[in-house]
């Protein structure tokens, strides 16, 4: 697979400004004619069993202006977040396929600062918590594969790992501090708003290639150091390296599928047999394999869910149907994680050496 751009995609930053009194009602105001959004909730804090505890008001105010990336979050008036994608930032563009590199993130940061001083006096960036960093691979008719190889990816530091995957359109990995989603480019830009007369040759692009976008989310809770914006490609690589036991990472895909349902059995009542330790006659059971109807059911449905992905099977089944069929698959054991019409090995090898060469 080709290396086709790496980089950052989505920041999350936290700056420090000077203290507003969100819970008067003339500063409140003030916010919401700009188009901010207030809210206000309360909890309580230090609570005994019988719920007594100190009642805490906490006011925030959230801003997302129409057209804009840019989204922000005030926080008892003095802890601001912003969250925004450094690509759309830098370029001006909903609809785009870039990257930002080290020095774009800075330059973000630093034009997030001079947002705001519109509403605030005296900004100051504290740290970023939240880095997604992401590469984009040219997969071709590999890309449902590498879709569903991201599955096997393990995030650091997590004992429960949730999955979930549509087969060539998107997977999700979820740790504690690391996340991965591997998707469809073509796909995810077909659900954007904001098309201009260079999305259609962006889209025939991203199909010509079989662009699909390896991403990583970082969270830390203490923040990252600048200092990890000086390698950004090498980061990802490291990422990679460490998330996957082996970097030559096999997906069984249909071929997989169909030979496990082939092996399918089912358990079938075979009289009665005495048992001494419980001195009583009990049922017994044998395993019989399943009818051929049974297996072909559950071979046509694997087919046509790879071919169609998630949201064209919900167009072509009702969804309790469609929710009914996958129910059987886990009833017998099977696993729809690596169904695609692509079978073997994904090499991430040749993938880390490249971003590590550049």
């Amino acid at each position: 697979m080709e290396v086709l751009s790496a980089g950052v995609d989505t920041i999350r930053a936290k700056y420090s400004v000077q203290r507003l009194d969100l819970g008067a009602g003339a500063v409140r105001d003030e916010f919401v004619n700009a188009g901010w959004k207030y809210q206000y909730k309360e909890q309580f804090e230090n609570g005994d069993i019988h719920g007594v505890g100190t009642r805490i008001g906490s006011h925030s105010m959230s801003y997302h202006g129409e057209g804009e990336t840019l989204r922000l979050h005030l926080r008892d008036g003095q802890h601001l977040y912003a969250e925004c994608s450094v690509p759309r930032m830098m370029t001006g563009e909903l609809v785009n396929i870039e990257l930002g590199a080290g020095d774009d993130v800075r330059m973000t940061l630093d034009g997030i600062q001079h947002r705001v001083k519109t509403w605030f006096k005296e900004p100051a960036f504290q740290k970023i918590l939240r880095l997604d960093t992401a590469v984009d691979l040219a997969a071709l008719a590999q890309m449902p594969a590498v879709i569903s190889s991201a599955m096997q990816f393990k995030p650091p530091h997590t004992r429960k790992v949730v999955k979930m995957i549509f087969p060539g359109e998107t997977s999700w990995i979820r740790g504690k501090q690391v996340s991965v989603r591997c998707y469809n480019k073509a796909h995810e830009l077909m659900h954007k708003v904001g098309r201009d007369e260079s999305y259609n040759g962006i889209l025939h692009m991203c199909r010509q290639q079989g662009r699909t976008r390896f991403e990583i989310e970082g969270k830390l809770k203490g923040g990252y150091s600048m200092d990890v914006l000086k390698d950004v490609r090498g980061n990802v690589a490291d990422v990679i390296e460490s998330g996957f036991s082996n970097l030559n990472v096999y997906v069984g895909g249909l071929e997989q599928l169909r030979q496990e349902i082939e092996q399918l059995t089912s358990p079938e009542y075979a009289g009665q047999v005495w048992d001494d330790d419980l001195d009583a006659w009990m049922p017994h059971h044998v395993q019989k394999p399943v009818a051929a109807q049974t297996k072909n059911g559950l071979l046509a449905f694997a087919v046509r869910y790879a071919a169609l992905g998630e949201m064209g099977m919900l167009s072509a089944y009702s969804r309790s149907a469609f929710y009914r069929h996958k129910q059987r698959f886990l009833q017998f054991g099977l696993s729809l994680d690596a169904v695609c019409e692509w079978h073997g090995y994904v090499d991430y090898a040749p993938v880390v050496e490249q971003l590590r060469a550049a």
